[in-house]
C-alpha cells in the first residue's frame, strides 16, 4: 500500500497549529492479475489473484465480462470450474483517488468434463 502523511503548519498570531492529513493514492497503472490466463478442467478449483498499489482503502470487484455480472469482491476470485465459466474476468480496484483494472481469462474451449461416476 502506498500512502503518505503530511502535516500542515498554520500560524495564527503566536499560535502554530499542526493538522495531520492523509493523501489517497490512485491504483492507476498498478493493477495486475495472476494467472493472466488459465486452462482448467470442470471441477477444478481455480484462484485468480489481483493486486494493486495505491490506497488506503482499495476496494476490489471482479466482473465476468460475458454478462457484466459481479462475481467477487475480494482480491482473490475462487472458482470451482464449470463448463459455463469460460471467458474473461476483470478485476477493478478503486479508492477515493481513482480506479484501474486488469483482465484475465479462463479458456472456455479447453474446459473439459471429467466423468467421475462409477463403472459397473
Amino acid at each position: 500500500m502506498q500512502w503518505c502523511n503530511s502535516v500542515f503548519h498554520f500560524t495564527n498570531k503566536d499560535k502554530v497549529q499542526f493538522l495531520p492529513y492523509t493523501f489517497a493514492v490512485s491504483p492507476e497503472s498498478s493493477v495486475t492479475v495472476v494467472p493472466s490466463t488459465s486452462n482448467s478442467h470442470e471441477g477444478d478449483t481455480l484462484v485468480f489473484s489481483c493486486s494493486a498499489n495505491g490506497g488506503p482503502g482499495n476496494v476490489y470487484s471482479w466482473i465476468r465480462l460475458s454478462d457484466s455480472t459481479t462475481v467477487g469482491n475480494t482480491s482473490n476470485l475462487t472458482l470451482t470450474v464449470s463448463a459455463t465459466d469460460g471467458g474473461q474476468y476483470r478485476c477493478v480496484v478503486s479508492n477515493q483517488a481513482g480506479n484501474d483494472s486488469a483482465a484475465t481469462s479462463l479458456n472456455g474451449n479447453n474446459i473439459t468434463y471429467v466423468y467421475r461416476g462409477s463403472s459397473g
